[in-house]
């Protein structure tokens, strides 16, 4: 069941669930030939270039917003912030590329983080 619509922190959450959402199923569906169009060509050249800095952000987010819900949805949210955050910390602290990081995995975790949003903004406390 759906706890409650909290106004502006939902209404945050939701807004870069979709945005999230979109920056990472439009590419997956399109390298997938499910759909003929993609992203504009900036919004990808901003995932290649600075994917990593904006995984780790959305991961830091969804953490965040992982421990402001309810129910089963929090553990997932926390669980996959986790995983998310510690992906970015080790390539943006560390130096190492991750060599399953490939633009596919990329599109996936964020299609994951943006659908948790999504999901997580009517499960506020």
């Amino acid at each position: 069941m759906f706890h409650g619509w909290e106004g502006g922190r939902s209404f945050l959450s939701l807004i870069l669930g979709i945005f999230v959402l979109a920056l990472g199923f439009i590419p997956f569906l399109n390298a997938m030939h499910v759909i003929g169009f993609g992203l504009p060509g900036f919004m990808t050249s901003m995932v290649a270039k600075s994917g990593i800095y904006v995984l780790a952000g959305v991961g830091l987010y969804l953490l965040i917003d992982g421990f402001l819900e309810e129910g089963p949805i929090q553990v997932g949210s926390i669980v996959v912030a986790l995983a998310i955050v510690a992906l970015g910390i080790v390539n943006i602290f560390l130096g190492a590329k991750i060599a399953f990081l490939s633009e596919m995995v990329y599109n996936v975790i964020f299609t994951i983080a943006g659908i948790l949003l999504i999901i997580g903004a009517w499960h506020m406390r």
